[in-house]
Order: structure tokens, then sequence, then C-alpha cells
């Protein structure tokens, strides 16, 4: 990859690892489901701009579901106090699901290196499980890990559209998404909550809301980018920074300390996902299986 391409795809996993600590920050003055319905809706004026994306409705339909129950459980994670840096590393157990579901429903081959990698990548998410457990924030854990399995989902319904505009893509699964958060939000959060969280917004909660749906525009711009000129085997790798970025934004920002055993964990997932993605790419130049 050219230097230039690098860097936009640094920049993506920048983005999306940054955006864990400005959600986190950002329940904390409105209920998670409140603000995913902002965040959607605000993020759904893509389509002012962008056509609809050609795909089926059942295609957007599918993905907007796992889209929201994927975030739903990531945001009540952080609001149960996971830590928004570990969120990042359990949330790349999403490949594991990935993997595993493509060789259970499409009977997809897979290798040996990948198996090794995943289940490195596997018993580190359970020893981070295992500390969270400890310090009594096991909840947190199992909402991400689900967040993870509907991650895992979405991106099975979109995988075989390699060609279509994401940013489209983005603006209509988004407005979709009001309507279950927003439905969700009323009935969980309550009415009366979501009306004292409209009254409350000031110019830093409306800020951090922009920040956060910008950090997702600008990420799904590189990586779209990126994907049309690369093959995706070689721009997923860089995707292994989300986590680290994460940590880093998340202890910058929310001043969120990593301790010792969450962070052999969370090494111990990045070093299996990377035996993963680096592991069957060298064997795929030697022409191995």
């Amino acid at each position: 990859m050219r230097f230039v391409h690098i860097l936009c795809a640094v920049a993506a996993a920048l983005c999306w690892g940054l955006n864990a600590p400005l959600v986190k920050l950002s329940i904390a003055w409105s209920p998670p489901l409140f603000f995913a319905t902002m965040r959607s809706l605000l993020l759904g004026m893509l389509i002012i701009f962008f056509p609809r994306p050609r795909v089926s409705a059942s295609v957007i339909g599918g993905f907007t579901l796992a889209h929201a129950f994927k975030i739903s459980f990531l945001y009540y994670s952080l609001a149960v106090g996971l830590g928004a840096g570990i969120s990042t590393v359990l949330l790349q157990s999403q490949s594991l699901f990935t993997v595993f579901l493509a060789v259970l429903i499409f009977r997809e081959y897979i290798t040996l290196t990948s198996v090794l990698g995943l289940l490195v990548a596997f018993a580190g998410v359970c020893l981070i499980g295992y500390n969270q457990q400890a310090i009594g924030n096991l909840q947190g854990t199992i909402f991400v890990v689900i967040a993870a399995f509907f991650a895992s989902i979405s991106f099975l319904i979109i995988r075989k559209h390699k060609h279509v505009n994401y940013l489209s893509f983005v603006g209509w699964f988004n407005i979709l998404s009001v309507i279950p958060f927003l439905t969700a939000a009323y009935f969980v959060e309550g009415g009366e909550q979501m009306v004292a969280t409209l009254q409350a917004t000031t110019g830093y909660s409306l800020l951090l809301l922009c920040l956060s749906a910008l950090t997702v525009v600008i990420a799904y711009s590189f990586m779209m980018y990126l994907l049309g000129i690369y093959p995706t085997s070689q721009v997923a790798p860089y995707l292994l920074l989300i986590p680290i970025f994460g940590l880093s934004g998340s202890y910058v920002c929310l001043n969120e300390w990593c301790d010792f055993q969450s962070t052999v964990g969370s090494c111990i997932v990045i070093a299996g996902l990377a035996y993963n993605q680096w592991g069957t790419r060298s064997k795929k130049r030697r022409g191995l299986h």
C-alpha cells in the first residue's frame, strides 16, 4: 500500500477507536438508546446527498436490525460500567463469530492458522471476562460480547455486496434505525427521560453527538475508498489498531486505567487476531491451504 493510503487506514482505525470514549462521554448526558436514536438521525442525513444503495430491502432491513441490537448492547455495556477501551477490544471478538458462523452457515473453508489465531484471541477474551467478573462488571462484558455477535451477523449480511456505496448505505440504514431505537428508548428508558435529555442538552453535548457521528463518517469514507483500491486482506489488518486507539483514547479522555490482567488479555486478543490475519495471508502467498 502507498504511504498515503496507509495513513488513511490508520485514520479510519483512529476514528473508530476514539468513537468509544466519545460515546461513553455522551451517555453520561443521555440514556444509551435515546443517544443512539439521535446519532442515527444525524447520520441518516447522509440520504440527502446519496441515493438509495443498490441492495435489496431485505439486506437493508436485516442489517438495520442486527446493527440496532449491536449498538444497543454495546452502549449498555458502557452504561453499566465497562471501560470504553476494553469494549473496543472485546468487540473484536466479532471476528470469531464471523468466521465460525461462515463455516456453519455457508460451509466456508477455514485454515488451521485461522483456528489457532482465533482460539488465542478467544483466550484473551476469556481472560478479560474473568477479570471483569473479579471486579464486579461481568454484565458489561456479556453485553459487549452479545454486541460482537450481532456485529458479525451484520457483516455476513452485507459482505457479498462489495461494490455498494457505503456512505449511502450508512445513511439509509441509520435513518431506518431511528424507528427501533426510538421505540426501544420510549419503552425501556421512558418518555420523561427523553424529554429531560432534550431539555438538558447543551453545546457540549451537541458537540459530542456531532463528533461521534463525524468519526463514523470519516472512518467509513476512508475504508470505502481503500476497499475500492486494495483487496480486503490488505486493508483488514489495520483494523487491529482500533482497540489500541480505543484504549489510548479512553485513558486520555476518561482517565480509564487498564489493569494488568486486562492489559494482558487485550494483548492476547490483538496477537491472536493478528496471527489470524497475517498468517492466513502468508499461506495464500505461498499457495498453501
